[in-house]
């Protein structure tokens, strides 16, 4: 595996000795930042056994473990420019793969819920196929209430329930500072579960769970 987007450094080189003598960082991370890849490939070569043992300690999959930490030398290739300010390259490198893997764990955390919420659903409905008409009335009553909210508020809530974006991530997409994000987001989520509030209480919280967390 190798880092193929604009930089490409192999695996070749990445498993070397920790104690072996190691340029001037300074100097290589100064380099990098001016597009230099073979100092940039130093660095990688340099940090990545020790970044790659740290991820796959909390990661326990091998494969996953190198993708982040893969996508982590990725995302500070992409942001060079930016390098001159940094201290400590490893600091760095690592807050940029924990931040990852964070999200990582998060999507599958969710994943598993969605598992749960279907066979939970399913459940429901096949010991109980009076509820399904009842069940399609409410969601068409929560996609209403969706639709009802204001362009920035739905755009916001969407973005939030029905794709990985962060509440900073969202807050980069449109123009807004987090903590109005948050606002926003949490007024429209109230605006949904009022209009399902006086509805049975099984059906709704599988339906707003599955409006909060399905992909």
């Amino acid at each position: 595996m190798r880092l193929t987007k604009t930089v490409n450094l192999t695996n070749e080189n990445k498993h070397i000795d920790q104690n072996s003598a190691f340029p001037d960082e300074a100097a290589l991370i100064n380099q990098a930042s001016e597009g230099n890849q073979h100092a940039y490939g130093q660095l990688y070569s340099h940090y990545f056994p020790k970044l790659y043992y740290s991820i796959s300690f909390i990661c326990k999959d091998q494969a996953e473990a190198e993708e982040i930490v893969q996508e982590a030398f990725l995302r500070v290739w992409d942001k060079r420019e930016q390098l001159f300010l940094v201290r400590s390259f490893e600091d760095y490198v690592y807050r940029v793969a924990k931040n990852i893997l964070f999200d990582v764990l998060r999507r599958n955390k969710v994943r598993q819920k969605v598992m749960d919420i279907i066979i939970a659903e399913n459940q429901v409905l096949q010991e109980h196929p009076e509820l399904q008409l009842q069940y399609k009335q409410y969601f068409n009553t929560a996609a209403r209430a969706i639709d009802q909210l204001s362009d920035q508020k739905k755009e916001i809530f969407l973005l939030r329930t029905q794709s990985d974006k962060t509440f900073k991530e969202i807050a980069e997409l449109v123009n807004l500072s987090v903590a109005g994000v948050k606002k926003h987001f949490y007024q429209a989520a109230n605006q949904v579960k009022e209009s399902l509030q006086q509805n049975d209480e099984l059906l709704s919280a599988i339906i707003l769970l599955g409006i909060f967390l399905k992909k």
